[in-house]
């Protein structure tokens, strides 16, 4: 009997160290993931944002490929930006239109990769892809 509860004990330290969630970076993370951000002008540097379905926010640069960890983000928030390009059918939208400075969004999911990009001066984008941005820039604040 005396043996049996730091048996107990240990064989619970094992479960929970086993039982923790696998934390994903962007480059192997398998659901859907939302890439955005900006760059181009005089240095042509470009800042990435990836907003993984679980929540996850990390960043990159052109100069610098390491993932590092922005934030975590409410479940409710990360579902309803999901929804709201199903509702606008982005994965469809095609635009294009870089310029000196570029600003873009991407959608990588099991199916591929949609990427919008504008910033030129020679058509506007469709109004749905700026609140979009602009939400997911303000979950970087």
């Amino acid at each position: 009997m005396k043996y049996l509860m730091p048996f107990v004990l240990i064989n619970t330290i094992f479960f929970f160290q086993y039982c923790k969630s696998t934390e994903y970076l962007p480059d192997n993370y398998p659901k859907a993931q939302i890439v955005f951000g900006s760059g181009g002008g005089f240095a042509g540097t470009y800042n990435y944002y990836y907003l993984l379905k679980d929540g996850s926010l990390f960043k990159n640069s052109s100069t610098d490929s390491t993932f590092q960890k922005v934030k975590k983000l409410e479940k409710a928030k990360v579902s309803q930006i999901f929804k709201n390009i199903e509702l606008f059918d982005l994965k469809n939208y095609s635009f294009n239109d870089p310029g000196n400075m570029n600003y873009f969004i991407e959608l990588k999911d099991k199916e591929g990769t949609h990427q919008i990009q504008w910033g030129g001066n020679n058509r506007e984008v469709d109004q749905n892809v700026k609140t979009i941005y602009q939400i997911l820039n303000n979950f970087l604040k």
